[in-house]
C-alpha cells in the first residue's frame, strides 16, 4: 500500500469521525449541513438549463512558490434553470498541473455571496470528472457554502501520476439575477511535508436582486407623496 493510498484512508476516516448524522443533498439551510451522493439531469431535471454566464479564472494553491503547486482553473457558470426558472451556480475545478517535488492534495473549497438566498446543492456525477465533493456545510448566516472532499483530489508531482479534476458542483437558488462578486477559497496541502496550502480567487457569479428601473423608484416615490397628502389632509 503506497504513501497516496494510505493519506486518502486517513482522510476518509477523520471525516467519517466528524459527523454522526447523515443528512442528503437538498435545500441546505443556513446553519445546516449535508452529505452529497452525486446526481445526474435524468435524476435531478431542475439542474437542466441554458448558460447565461462563464468565465474561467487561474489559480495556484501557493503562488508565492515560482514553481506550479496545484495549478489549475475555475470554471464558473450561471445557468438558467428550464425547470425552475432560477438561476444554478456551477463550479468546477480543471486542467491542474503539480511539478514541485512534492504530491498536492485538494481537500475543500469555501464559496461565498449566498446570504438571503435558498440554495438546493448538488454535484453532477454524469459529466466529466474524477470525484465530487462528499460533505457541504452552510455558515450560520447563510453566505458561505464548504465544499469537502472525503477522498481529496489528487495532483501527482510527476506528468504520468494522476491530475484528477472534481465534477461540476451546481447550486440551484431562487434567484433571478446575478453579479461576479463571488469568491472562492481552495485548500489543499502537500502530501509528505504536510505544507498547508490556499488560495482565494474572485470575481465568481453569484445571486443578486433585480435592479428596479427608474420609472418603479419614481412609481413608489409618488406613491409615497399622495400617502403623505392624506395623511396630511386627514390631520387638517
Amino acid at each position: 500500500m503506497n504513501i497516496n493510498t494510505l493519506v486518502r484512508m486517513a482522510s476518509v476516516a477523520a471525516f467519517a469521525s466528524l459527523f454522526t448524522t447523515p443528512v442528503f443533498a437538498a435545500v441546505v439551510a443556513p446553519g445546516a449541513s449535508a452529505f452529497l451522493p452525486g446526481t445526474s439531469l435524468s435524476a435531478t431535471p431542475a439542474l437542466n438549463g441554458s448558460v447565461v454566464y462563464t468565465n474561467s479564472l487561474a489559480y495556484d494553491l501557493d503562488p508565492s512558490i515560482a514553481l506550479f503547486v496545484g495549478h489549475g482553473e475555475v470554471t464558473n457558470q450561471a445557468i438558467r434553470s428550464n425547470l425552475a426558472d432560477s438561476l444554478i451556480f456551477a463550479l468546477q475545478l480543471l486542467g491542474p498541473i503539480n511539478i514541485t517535488a512534492d504530491d498536492v492534495l485538494i481537500d475543500s473549497i469555501i464559496l461565498n455571496g449566498y446570504a438571503g438566498w435558498q440554495t438546493d446543492i448538488h454535484y453532477r456525477s454524469d459529466t466529466a470528472g474524477d470525484r465530487g465533493p462528499s460533505f457541504v456545510e452552510r455558515s450560520a448566516n447563510g453566505d458561505n457554502l464548504q465544499f469537502t472532499f472525503g477522498f481529496p483530489l489528487f495532483l501527482g508531482n510527476l506528468t504520468q501520476e494522476a491530475h484528477e479534476e472534481s465534477f461540476p458542483i451546481e447550486i440551484l437558488t431562487n434567484a433571478d439575477a446575478f453579479e461576479t462578486s463571488g469568491r472562492a477559497t481552495i485548500r489543499g496541502r502537500t502530501v509528505v511535508g504536510n505544507t498547508p496550502l490556499q488560495v482565494s480567487i474572485g470575481g465568481l457569479a453569484v445571486p443578486t436582486v433585480v435592479p428596479l428601473p427608474a420609472s418603479c423608484w419614481l412609481f413608489l416615490a409618488g406613491i409615497g407623496v399622495l400617502l403623505g397628502l392624506t395623511r396630511t389632509q386627514q390631520k387638517t
